[in-house]
C-alpha cells in the first residue's frame, strides 16, 4: 500500500516539511510560552517550540530526505490537581516534581503566574529560549468534517473509500521531554 502525503516528494534536495514516518530524539527551542486556561478551563502553560535537530532526516516511508530544522512542535504543560470531573489528576506534581528538574529548573512554581516577566514577575520559570531533548514522533492526518452536533467524522475518499488522507503532523506528549539540551550558536 502506497503512502499519500500533501507533499511534493519529487524536488531535488531536502524538503522543509515534515519526514513522514518519523520517530526519534528531536531537540527543540521553546521559541514562545504562555499561561492561559486549556479548552476545559484548566489552568497550562502552551509552549511553541522549533526543531533545532536533527536537521536532515530520511523518510523510510518514501526515501525522501527531510530538513525539519526551524519546523514548530507545540506542548501543553497542564497545572490542574484535579480533572474537570474533580477527580485527582497528577499533572501538576509531574510538572514540579519531574519535569522541571529535568529541564534543569527550580522545582517550584507560582501557579497563578508561573512565567518569567521582567516586571510583573521577576521570580517566575524562564522557558523561552530555553532547549531540550525530546521524543517526538509524526503521524498520517486525517481530514476531519465536524457534524451540526459538534462531533467530527474522518472524510472519506470517494474514489477509495478510506479515509481521506490531509499530510503529515507532529505527535509530541509533555511526558516524552527527556533532559534539557546545550545547543550551539
Amino acid at each position: 500500500m502506497a503512502i499519500r502525503t500533501a507533499e511534493n516528494t519529487n524536488v531535488a534536495g531536502p524538503l522543509s516539511k515534515i519526514a513522514p514516518g518519523y520517530k526519534g530524539v528531536a531537540t527543540l527551542r521553546v521559541v514562545s510560552s504562555k499561561f492561559g486556561p486549556s479548552k476545559s478551563g484548566m489552568p497550562m502553560i502552551s509552549l511553541e517550540t522549533e526543531i533545532v535537530e536533527p536537521r536532515l532526516v530520511k523518510s523510510d516511508l518514501d526515501g525522501q530526505e527531510y530538513d525539519m530544522t526551524g519546523l514548530t512542535v507545540s506542548y501543553y504543560l497542564m497545572m490542574n490537581e484535579t480533572n474537570k470531573d474533580g477527580k485527582p489528576s497528577d499533572n501538576f506534581q509531574f510538572l514540579v516534581q519531574e519535569l522541571l528538574p529535568r529541564l534543569g529548573l527550580e522545582s517550584r512554581i507560582d501557579d497563578e503566574n508561573p512565567l518569567f516577566d521582567e516586571e510583573k514577575n521577576p521570580s517566575g520559570i524562564k522557558l523561552d529560549g530555553l532547549c531540550f531533548d525530546a521524543l517526538i514522533s509524526t503521524e498520517n492526518r486525517i481530514e476531519k468534517s465536524k457534524l451540526p452536533d459538534g462531533r467530527y467524522i474522518d472524510v472519506i475518499d470517494p474514489a477509495t473509500g478510506k479515509p481521506l488522507m490531509k499530510g503529515w503532523s507532529f505527535v509530541a506528549q509533555t511526558r516524552d521531554i527527556l533532559r534539557s539540551a546545550t545547543v550551539e550558536a
